[in-house]
């Protein structure tokens, strides 16, 4: 996914799923994902320039979750981030796995 400046996060959040305008189920399922990442439908009317690195790997991994998977991996999901961060995005994931019902295979160089 290239996260080019001149489109909102809307527009990057389902790049794949849109011909013209996105259906209510697909929108539905995005909502749902991006609560599950602890974010907020305002996300989608920003660019990519004005959201942290820990908030664009919540919008990358809730754009993974509208297809609703039966595996994610995760490639180093924690490696740019802070001390913090890095536990609080593991966590996160864990409880995805159980809400969602996804395999997860992560990697780290760690």
């Amino acid at each position: 996914m290239m996260t080019q400046p001149i489109f909102d996060m809307h527009a990057v959040a389902a790049e794949e799923f849109v011909t013209e305008d996105l259906s209510q189920g697909l929108l539905d399922r995005l909502m749902d994902s991006l609560r599950a990442v602890g974010l907020t439908a305002e996300y989608l009317d920003l660019y990519p320039r004005d959201l942290s690195l820990y908030e664009l790997q919540l919008l990358a991994i809730a754009r993974a979750l509208i297809l609703r998977p039966r595996l994610v991996v995760f490639d180093e999901p924690v490696k740019l981030l802070h001390a913090r961060q890095r536990g609080d995005m593991l966590m996160l994931i864990n409880r995805l796995r159980a809400d969602f019902g996804f395999s997860a295979l992560l990697t780290s160089s760690n």
